[in-house]
């Protein structure tokens, strides 16, 4: 962890979409038994899952400060007590990067828990997973543990060609009736949600700006489907009709769940501006 806080440094603002109302919440509870309040600091909670994941970071006033440049945000929506036991939670976090992502781009976490904290605590994990990696890979030269695809485009200004990136983040899924066989000429892999949808996001490669892409998309075990797409945390609903398209294509599995982060930038070899990012991190 880096020494220190950044208490003078003021974090730049959350995009105007972002529901999120604080990095700090206090709820009450009544069981009918007893009453009792939780108080939930989100920047601790971050700050915990970075820890368990070997990040170094170090804590502001609401954000937390990554190596490289990144700015975290996690911000807190909603809660919602469970039927029986437990709470559901939803929070954001919101990241920004002078270079990669210097106009922010938020998501959101659903998840569940014994209580509010490991509700919380829950939702992060699962985005320092799925979406952390796929932002540090997409600030390198060569990737690590994502899978990319590189496309060079003609720049009209310069007479020359740009390159665009895509980081294709490692995709979640879930499946319950594991005894039916893939597709043998192309089984589900990490390019499939978006290479199965590119028509939908074909404008955004075409591009010059920075977007961060959540594709969600569930089969029932009675064949219905369901999709969710956000592009930088706002709903598309091109994307999410393409996905519910690529749904009804899926052999029967009973259920199965489908959810990726990707991210589309125009790569200029990350290591010369990191080094323009660094000298900010120097000293408390």
């Amino acid at each position: 962890m880096f020494k220190g806080l950044r208490s003078e440094f003021t974090p730049p603002p959350l995009s105007v979409g972002n529901p999120g109302k604080g990095a700090q919440f206090r709820a009450g509870f009544s069981d009918g038994d007893r009453s009792w309040e939780e108080t939930v600091n989100l920047v601790d909670c971050l700050s915990s899952v970075l820890s368990s994941k070997g990040h170094a970071y170090r804590t502001g006033t609401g954000f937390v400060e990554l190596d490289a440049g990144f700015i975290l945000q996690p911000r807190f929506v909603e809660l919602q007590p469970g039927h029986t036991k437990g709470v559901r939670t939803t929070t954001t976090v919101e990241v920004h990067h002078p270079q990669l992502v210097p106009d922010g781009a938020f998501e959101y976490q659903h998840s569940r828990g014994s209580d509010t904290t490991a509700s919380v605590i829950a939702g992060l994990q699962g985005w320092a997973e799925l979406d952390l990696v796929v932002f540090l890979d997409a600030a390198r030269d060569e990737l690590e543990h994502c899978t990319g695809l590189q496309m060079g485009l003609p720049d009209a200004n310069e007479g020359d060609r740009r390159v665009r990136r895509v980081v294709l983040g490692p995709p979640a899924r879930l499946v319950t009736d594991r005894n039916t066989p893939e597709d043998p000429e192309h089984p589900f892999c990490p390019c499939c949600l978006l290479t199965k949808t590119m028509e939908a996001f074909r404008q955004f490669l075409a591009g010059d700006a920075f977007y961060g892409i959540r594709v969600y998309a569930a089969r029932t075990a009675d064949a219905s489907v369901m999709a969710d797409c956000r592009i930088n945390g706002e709903d598309w609903e091109p994307g999410t009709e393409a996905l519910r398209a690529y749904a009804e294509t899926w052999p029967g599995v009973g259920v199965e769940t489908r959810k990726q982060y990707v991210i589309i930038h125009s790569w200029d070899a990350p290591s010369k501006w990191l080094d323009r990012c660094r000298p900010a991190l120097s000293g408390p």
